[in-house]
């Protein structure tokens, strides 16, 4: 948990509920974070960004549509399952 003081920093971003998520994914320097939450975390997506924040709020299933194929491994994986 970041402390108070990291938190407060990002409250202007997210509510109190979920500001530890995203000071933890920032303060972390996590390049990404995923979640399914659409209702708090994804809905201030725009924000972060806008804001200048370094990281990108995504769902799972965007990241794997968009950001796996880049990746330099994506070749030789095998193939996905069906």
């Amino acid at each position: 948990m970041p402390p108070a003081q990291t938190l407060e920093h990002y409250h202007q971003y997210i509510s109190a509920k979920d500001v530890h998520v995203l000071a933890a994914a920032v303060e972390g320097k996590a390049e990404f974070l995923l979640t399914l939450d659409r209702q708090h975390i994804l809905a201030v997506a725009e924000v972060v960004k806008e804001a200048g924040l370094p990281i990108t709020i995504l769902r799972p299933g965007d990241f794997i549509r968009h950001y796996y194929p880049q990746h330099e491994d994506y070749p030789v994986l095998p193939p996905a399952r069906g």
